[in-house]
This record gives C-alpha cells, sequence and structure tokens, in this order.
C-alpha cells in the first residue's frame, strides 16, 4: 500500500477516498479475526441502541457517535444534518464490505495491521508519547484506532479483490456534447444540428457545461466507467462514429452527445485508477441495491 495511503488513514479520511486508493494484492489470512470478531466489535449494539441495521448487522448508536465526533473534531461544519448523513452512509457502505469480506474469506490480520501502525507511528513522530498524543488529538484509543485501520484496510483489499488489474489498454471514444437545462431546449438544439448547424459552435453558444463548452463541447477520449454520469458515456458508447443522439436526461440537465471515433488506446496512470474507482463504485452501489438496510436516522 502507498505511504499516501496511510498518510490518509493518518488524517483518518473516510472510506470514499479509499476508494481512489491502491493497496497490495489481496492475501485471504485464515487465522485472522472475521467480522463477527473484528469489525462487530465496531458495530455490534451493546444496549440495543443502533442507528441502522445492515442486513441485520446493527451499527450502534456509541460507534456513529465516536466517528461523528472524529469528522467534526477541529472542523467548522456548517450543516450538521449532512455531516450526519454522510457518516451513516459511510458507515453503511463499510458494513457491506465488510459482510461480503467475510463471504470472500477476505481479512486483515494483527501482522498487517501491527506493521501499519508502527508506519504511522514513525510518520507523527516515532515514540510512544508521540503516538499517544496524535491519538488523544484525534479522538482515538489505541483500540478504537486499530479498530478503524482494520476497516480501512479491509477497504483497500476489497478494492483490490473487485477490481482485481485493470487493462493498461482499453477501448475509449472520442465524443462531444452540449448540455443544456430543459428538454424544449434540447429539442431545439437538435434540430439545428439536423439542419446542419455547426455542433462546436452551437455548444460554445448553449452548453452550460463549462468544462468544455469552450472547445465545443469535445468531452476528450474516455472509457466507459470514467464519466461521472454513467448514461452520457453508456450514450456515448451506443452510437456510431458521426452519430448524435437525441436529449438524454441526467441529474446535470439535458444533453446532446456525438460520437466522433473509437479506438483502443493505452490508459494513463490516471485513467487506469479513474477506471478502477468507478468500477468499485459501482460494485458498492449494487450492494447498496440489494441488501437490506434499516435506518433509524
Amino acid at each position: 500500500m502507498k505511504r499516501t495511503i496511510l498518510i490518509d488513514l493518518v488524517m483518518s479520511v473516510w472510506v470514499m477516498l479509499l476508494i481512489a486508493s491502491c493497496g497490495g494484492t489481496v492475501a485471504p489470512a485464515p487465522t485472522a479475526p472475521t467480522l463477527a470478531a473484528s469489525s462487530a466489535e465496531a458495530v455490534a449494539s451493546t444496549n440495543g441502541e443502533h442507528v441502522a441495521l445492515v442486513n441485520g448487522v446493527p451499527i450502534s448508536t456509541a460507534y456513529f457517535e465516536a466517528v461523528l465526533a472524529r469528522q467534526q473534531h477541529g472542523a467548522a461544519v456548517a450543516d450538521v444534518t449532512s455531516l450526519e448523513d454522510k457518516v451513516l452512509n459511510d458507515l453503511i457502505t463499510q458494513a457491506l464490505i465488510e459482510q461480503q469480506a467475510q463471504q470472500q474469506g477476505i481479512t486483515v490480520n494483527d501482522e498487517m495491521l501491527d506493521a501499519e501502525i508502527v508506519a504511522l507511528q514513525t510518520l507523527v513522530g516515532g515514540d510512544a508519547a508521540a503516538w499517544q498524543a496524535w491519538l488523544d488529538q484525534n479522538l482515538f484509543t489505541a483500540d478504537t484506532f486499530r479498530q478503524e485501520l482494520r476497516a480501512q484496510l479491509l477497504t483497500a483489499q476489497m478494492r483490490d479483490w473487485v477490481v482485481g488489474e485493470v487493462a493498461t489498454d482499453a477501448i475509449q471514444v472520442h465524443a462531444r456534447h452540449i448540455l443544456v437545462s430543459t428538454k424544449e431546449q434540447a429539442d431545439e438544439v437538435l434540430v439545428r444540428l439536423n439542419n446542419g448547424e455547426d455542433f462546436v459552435e452551437l455548444a460554445r453558444l448553449y452548453s452550460l457545461d463549462v468544462t468544455t463548452r469552450e472547445e465545443g463541447g469535445d468531452l476528450g477520449w474516455f472509457t466507459e466507467p470514467e464519466l461521472l454520469e454513467p448514461l452520457v458515456a453508456q450514450t456515448a458508447f451506443a452510437l456510431e462514429g458521426g452519430q448524435i443522439s437525441a436529449p438524454v436526461a441526467t441529474r446535470l440537465g439535458y444533453h446532446i452527445i456525438q460520437t466522433l471515433e473509437f479506438d483502443t488506446l493505452p490508459l494513463t496512470a490516471e485513467k487506469q485508477e479513474q477506471v478502477a474507482k468507478a468500477l468499485f463504485t459501482e460494485w458498492i452501489n449494487t450492494l447498496n441495491d440489494s441488501a437490506v438496510i434499516e435506518r433509524y436516522r
């Protein structure tokens, strides 16, 4: 695991940042604690109070409040309700990941934890006093930090298991789009395109996408998983070269998409990471869709 990931862990960055991390190869350890013996210590409710049930596994109020306190610690929080929702969503995601890890026999053993903690101790000063001061400053005990670290390392291992080796080459599409706010506007733009008006000029005139507007709506080359709006990518890949789509509705508005060309191209390290992140996010969304989740806040 890259040292930058360890720095993120020291700063207690939560699970969605780990989605963008790079871990080592998955190595199941049969003698390591399973979900029931490790993460369950963090999520199991000892007093009957919990904030959610994830496939029947409780997330305790005490654990939720401890994580929330760490998220709020030393930071100005403008919208506490939004932060509470984010923390609960992250805990639900972590519970789903750990349940899947248990099913696959993927674990984090004590030797792995000890090695990471030694490396982290070095980053914050190297001696026991400096390490304890960092734990205190960030509202951790040695045990709760170990639980958090186990969860984060397990997430990184599951990411590697889900994503596997990302290919160095992939079919990519070169496409462009015009984004407008209403279906009526999109229909008008489409009529003008079909009447022979220039795509680049119409994009510069009407597109709401400030990142591509001045380039005539050019989205560049991309693989299907990497765009933030999956429907735009799916449409671009479904079209023939030169073909223009009907209006495509997303949360951003209405897109007119034109596919320019296809090719098999090398993936840069950045694109490989984007593809890996997209694949892992899609897997998490699938887990959420099929899970039985009861929320009590």
